[in-house]
């Protein structure tokens, strides 16, 4: 399970992964030129067995006014001894989830446009809540 940063794949990853596209539009205006969104995500809860996860955060440049976000939960099963794998994918499954807060601020502002609230398990990525301003 990574924390948002770039590098190698695991190799025999077991989760969920869900790819999301941001559509920003500004009510009354146009977006200026090189519009950025960037993102805040904390965990605010978690199933116990997890590692800590410090916050993360990511500035993209929206392209034709738009941003794509990818979500993924789960663990790689890599050091896992493969008779064993079943039996901890099914407890895995029991046991693991984890909710975060995502924060989106439009360029440098300082409050957040919107903040979506995720829920995490293996077997679903699903949004919790929405607040916008």
């Amino acid at each position: 399970m990574g924390n948002g940063e770039t590098g190698a794949c695991p190799q025999l990853f077991v989760g969920i992964v869900a790819a999301v596209t941001f559509r920003v539009k500004r009510t009354g205006g146009k977006l200026r030129g090189k519009t950025s969104v960037r993102e805040y995500v904390t965990v605010t809860a978690q199933s116990p067995d997890l590692p800590p996860r410090p916050p993360f955060e990511r500035t993209q440049v929206l392209t034709h006014g738009a941003i794509s976000d990818l979500q993924a939960f789960g663990y790689d099963e890599s050091d896992i001894a493969e008779g064993e794998r079943n039996a901890e994918r099914q407890k895995s499954k029991e046991r693991l989830w984890r909710l975060c807060r995502q924060e989106l601020y439009l360029n440098d502002e300082k409050a957040p446009f919107a903040t979506i609230n995720w829920r995490f398990t293996l077997d679903a990525i699903e949004i919790a809540s929405v607040q916008g301003r």
